[in-house]
């Protein structure tokens, strides 16, 4: 890639909406979806994409399918970019950049249904009052949702999987721990034991249904410790909400994190009883992103409302102990591996 040596730089060539397509070129990997963010047509957006190329070098994007893909060079590129914007926002009291609240940009999310379902679902009528023309589409997490984060096929990615390799190409912050529940039926006879708290003892006359997840480092995770228990497997699904539903019509159970358990008892007749007597770690779901968009404005204030909506609804499952995340996640590691190795 040619280097922009500003002694020999016609400083006239360059637009700043050129620096802007590159900037959300680099998000969406598609023209299309670059061209409604900056309301251009695609022919518009096409030309100063090719202006792009001539400043910087042929190679700041490649395509692949329908995707373009930013190159390393411009990988690299990018943070010093977004410093250009950042310095010109300073300057000019914001009004050089694009209002972010005001983006027609789709943010990918890779989650499962039950992080969805509390840390994306109870936030997204808050979210389109503040920025009305954002659109948010959720991909099902898998063994390349990770991989999707650094070309850009995803923004953020919700996932609970201590078997995830560290990357220091990605972010990640850790929302809260949660303790697990036994849903059921709110007529089920399990609602009669004293003090709603139930045993394996009691469990074992009763069906279960068993979630699990396809987790990013490609380990398929039983939620369900059904070593320890010995219940009928009923269903087992990777659909939390789905599995939920099947308790309406059934004497089955089935075990969720206690900020799921409150949503689905909130809307559909189901009670939450409390387990004794097995070992549940912890639910201690993370945040993921890529280093590459930690300055990208629209993501940072995406990632900051999620982050915070998240913490001020279930307060009372986060802590800054940061000694207690590690013993949370220490816990549910150990249990994993339990849990891999009964299969």
């Amino acid at each position: 890639m040619p280097t922009t040596n500003t002694a020999h730089l016609d400083l006239d060539r360059i637009d700043l909406r050129i620096l802007r397509l590159v900037l959300i070129l680099s998000n969406t990997q598609s023209l299309t979806k670059t061209a409604a963010a900056m309301k251009l047509s695609v022919s518009q957006a096409s030309r100063l994409l090719a202006d792009a190329r001539a400043i910087f070098g042929t190679e700041i994007f490649s395509r692949h399918g329908p995707q373009m893909v930013p190159s390393p060079q411009l990988l690299e590129l990018l943070p010093r970019l977004q410093n250009v914007f950042k310095a010109l926002d300073s300057l000019l009291g914001g009004a050089s950049t694009l209002n972010i609240l005001e983006s027609s940009e789709v943010i990918r999310i890779a989650a499962v249904d039950n992080t969805a379902m509390v840390f994306i679902m109870p936030f997204l009528k808050e979210l389109h009052q503040r920025a009305p023309k954002l659109g948010i589409e959720i991909v099902p997490l898998g063994n390349q949702s990770a991989a999707g984060l650094g070309s850009g096929a995803v923004d953020f990615m919700y996932a609970c999987d201590p078997h995830l390799p560290a990357d220091p190409s990605l972010r990640q912050r850790l929302l809260l721990a949660a303790p697990h529940c036994v849903l059921v039926r709110k007529d089920h006879p399990l609602c009669e034991v004293p003090d709603g708290i139930v045993g394996p003892e009691e469990l074992a006359r009763y069906p279960m249904v068993i979630p699990t997840v396809s987790q990013p480092s490609g380990l398929n995770a039983m939620i369900m410790p059904f070593h320890e228990i010995s219940s009928q497997r009923f269903l087992q699904s990777p659909f939390f909400l789905a599995n939920a539903w099947s308790l309406l019509d059934s004497d089955g159970y089935t075990i969720h994190p206690i900020p799921l358990a409150e949503i689905l008892t909130e809307r559909l007749p189901l009670a939450a009883l409390k387990p004794k007597d097995i070992v549940i770690p912890p639910w201690v779901p993370h945040l993921y992103w890529s280093v590459r968009t930690d300055a990208d404005p629209l993501r940072q204030w995406v990632r900051s409302f999620l982050i915070s909506c998240a913490r001020q609804r279930w307060s009372r499952y986060c802590s800054d102990d940061e000694a207690g995340w590690r013993e949370a996640m220490a816990s549910l590691e150990a249990a994993s591996i339990c849990s891999v190795c009964s299969e």
